[in-house]
């Protein structure tokens, strides 16, 4: 739990921390564009999806995004652009599947009272705040979702907790939207202070009380609290890719549909107007000009299967488009890499076949996963610290740990042949009288043993034999007169 939570917190009675709250629900933080006197003081919270009739249908409103708010664009092309979708999805179907997450409470254990024990009274407690969660939040699992997409798509995971009555642990953990929140430096120990930008708050910020407002950035350097959004090389990456597809389509579209190549027989028109019209020059020009407008507008009206119909003296020709397409082929697999790239996933995760080694694969995906491990560690701090608080509210002595199944990057068959080398190694070190018991106990489990070896495991080795490890009988001597030789 981060620093900074003072004790007499717990002794505020009914009492809130200070600052404007939403409508005396005890929350500080506000939505995302929301406005509570809006519409006569409804405050409806806006649509930020495709369900939007604004939703980037012109290239005015996509200016305004990408030149107003960035990172605001980027969290919506995940609507419209699908290897972002896919490569979101993706990292949300490993990080965060059904209950994959389960936060327990902890007692402190005292020293040489051995490993810290799990309080089923406290997890329960904590079991029960989070289905009182309201379904916008979607309990636990929704947290974690929210905190993961906003570390994507923002560079830091912010919430917001609520405290209930007195003695009664916390009332709400909101999700707070991170582009919302900025950052000052009044604090009198040089630290960073949490502000929001909101509607009717002093100088138009809201000062937020870091004894219930954590915050975790991801990829941050030196005096940017507000970290590094881990898709954001994605975002010219992503425009360049609707812009090109939508060249692409065009493209398509005149090799099915052909242009058309009709001559005009200027001379017959000239001799008609002069002749058989007894025009003069200008006259002339003007009505030639004119039939040629003319045949460019009835042209323009045709459908790619209507049939024209000429004197048979005439000609129609088609220009037939395509020609070099099948030269792209290499720019267009650089286009798709350079993608996968900026979304910071192996390219076989987006559709992307990549011929390479099983090793070279194995290498890949376990720092795939060492990353995703990482992702999801910075999300469920924030969470931890809500935890830690409520247990301290409820006036419990009890701490919150994180329980969740770790990403797999290698094949558990391999993974089994090498603890079973690994322990044979640490049987006979054990044997040598190189180690103890609690050693290597420790080394292959991390914890002491718990119960005294099996009679027979650490006696010494057969002939040629190692401990812990079968006979094997010894190969028979070969004899000469039975061996057979070349041509028996």
């Amino acid at each position: 739990m981060p620093a900074g939570i003072a004790e007499d917190f717990l002794s505020a009675g009914d009492a809130l921390p200070p600052g404007a709250r939403v409508r005396g629900s005890g929350r500080q933080t506000r939505p995302a564009g929301w406005n509570p006197y809006d519409l006569g003081g409804l405050g409806i919270i806006p649509r930020r999806d495709v369900a939007d009739p604004g939703f980037l249908l012109t290239r005015y409103a996509l200016g305004n995004f990408a030149s107003g708010s960035p990172l605001r664009l980027l969290a919506l092309m995940r609507s419209v652009h699908p290897g972002l979708a896919q490569a979101v999805d993706n990292t949300l179907g490993l990080l965060c599947p059904p209950d994959g997450l389960r936060i327990v409470a902890v007692r402190p254990s005292r020293p040489g009272e051995g490993d810290e024990g799990t309080d089923d009274g406290g997890t329960a407690a904590l079991g029960a705040f989070w289905e009182s969660l309201p379904n916008e939040i979607a309990g636990l699992d929704g947290l974690l979702t929210t905190s993961l997409l906003s570390l994507l798509f923002t560079g830091m995971t912010c919430v917001e907790a609520v405290p209930a009555r007195r003695m009664a642990g916390l009332a709400r953990l909101w999700p707070v939207d991170a582009l919302t929140i900025v950052f000052g430096r009044d604090d009198p120990d040089g630290g960073c202070v949490a502000y929001q930008k909101q509607t009717g708050a002093p100088r138009g910020y809201q000062r937020l009380d870091p004894r219930t407002f954590y915050w975790r950035p991801v990829d941050g350097d030196a005096d940017n609290p507000y970290g590094c959004a881990r898709l954001g090389a994605f975002l010219s990456q992503g425009l360049a890719a609707l812009s090109l597809n939508q060249m692409l389509r065009d493209a398509f579209r005149h090799i099915a549909w052909p242009r058309l190549k009709m001559g005009i027989d200027y001379e017959s028109l000239w001799a008609i107007a002069l002749d058989r019209l007894q025009l003069n020059e200008d006259e002339a020009n003007a009505w030639v000009l004119a039939r040629v407008d003319e045949l460019q507008r009835r042209t323009e009206t045709l459908k790619e299967d209507d049939v024209i119909l000429h004197d048979q003296k005439g000609s129609a020709d088609v220009i037939e488009g395509g020609k070099g397409f099948e030269n792209n082929e290499g720019v267009l697999e650089r286009f798709d890499r350079h993608e996968a790239q900026s979304l910071k996933t192996r390219p076989v995760l987006v559709g992307i076949n990549d011929s390479t080694t099983e090793t070279q694969a194995t290498v890949q995906w376990q720092i795939e996963g060492k990353t995703l491990e990482r992702l999801r560690a910075a999300a469920v701090a924030p969470l931890l610290w809500a935890a830690n608080l409520h247990f301290r509210l409820l006036g419990l002595a009890l701490t919150a740990r994180a329980e969740y199944e770790t990403i797999r990057t290698s094949d558990a068959l391999v993974e089994a042949n090498t603890e079973a080398v690994r322990i044979a190694n640490e049987v006979e070190k054990i044997r040598l009288g190189w180690i103890s018991m609690e050693q290597a106990s420790v080394a292959i489990t991390g914890t002491g043993p718990v119960a005294e070896p099996l009679p027979g495991v650490l006696d010494p080795p057969a002939a040629g034999g190692a401990a812990g490890t079968p006979d094997v009988p010894p190969a028979e001597e070969s004899d000469p007169a039975k061996t057979p030789t070349k041509g028996d």
